[in-house]
């Protein structure tokens, strides 16, 4: 092999470069990861068993459809009439939809009326499927010192 310039050149500049972002490489020790999220479990009251016969028919949840702002694990907050934002380091457990999925699923399970309980993904035929729509779920600040409100629709 010959001693090329060319190659040594590009040998050089590279050693320069990787030696370049040495100190960058330390300081992300310095700085350290960033903050982990709180995670909220939503967990809402679970209603008692309704007295009544139990029907013999199976129910399939379907995935809530929401906006995209609300399509997502984090937090959503609203501040005034036009604009919407999240909590900084706050995340559901899940993304919004399965959340409230799950939750329904539950309290139609807790009330002993339905014979079958599902997720429209869990691969189980069923007689009927309810679909959601969710449109809010999120803090609202009417004012800016005072606390927040919770909407659900």
């Amino acid at each position: 092999m010959r001693n090329d310039p060319l190659r040594r050149l590009a040998r050089q500049t590279l050693i320069l470069a990787s030696a370049a972002f040495l100190p960058l490489a330390a300081c992300s020790n310095i700085i350290g990861p960033p903050e982990a999220s709180q995670i909220y479990i939503l967990t809402p009251p679970i209603p008692q068993p309704v007295p009544g016969p139990k029907v013999a028919w199976a129910l399939a949840i379907a995935t809530p459809q929401a906006p995209g702002n609300l399509d997502t694990n984090r937090v959503a907050i609203r501040r005034g009439t036009d604009t919407a934002d999240y909590y900084a380091n706050a995340v559901w457990q899940d993304t919004l939809n399965d959340v409230v999925q799950a939750a329904i699923v539950e309290g139609f399970e807790a009330s002993n009326r339905i014979d079958n309980v599902v997720r429209d993904t869990d691969g189980v035929r069923t007689e009927y499927e309810l679909k959601l729509d969710i449109r809010d779920f999120e803090a609202r600040y009417t004012t800016a010192d005072g606390p927040p409100t919770a909407v659900v629709t």
